[in-house]
């Protein structure tokens, strides 16, 4: 029911929108002044993880973010998703793994394309 719940809450919000708040609020939370440099990179670092995680398949994505971003447990994730704990961690390692897939992909492409210049 809670993921029912949260599927329903989800396509009422703007996912990327609300995914944006949360990041750039954990991001705000590490930056306690200093130099808007290093406010830029931030900023930047969270619109990285955006685009990342808007490109994982949507049952990662929830897991990814309700693990990493909202903080669930392991049971909490087990009892939102509706799976068993080892189909969580199986789909938490795989979401981590296709974040890094997608994350290096990313970076090959920002490379190649500031080397085609």
């Amino acid at each position: 029911m809670a993921r029912h719940l949260y599927i329903d809450w989800l396509r009422r919000q703007t996912a990327e929108r609300k995914m944006v708040d949360s990041i750039c609020r954990l991001v705000a939370r590490g930056y306690a002044g200093g130099d808007p440099e290093t406010a830029y990179e931030q900023k930047e670092a969270a619109q990285t993880v955006e685009r990342i995680m808007r490109q994982l398949p949507e049952r990662m994505r929830t897991i990814l973010y309700l693990r990493e971003i909202e903080g669930f447990s392991y049971d909490e994730l087990a009892a939102a998703m509706e799976l068993n704990m080892n189909q969580v961690k199986v789909t938490l390692h795989r979401a981590r793994e296709k974040f890094r897939e997608v994350e290096a992909r990313m970076e090959r492409s920002e490379e190649d394309g500031r080397n085609g210049q």
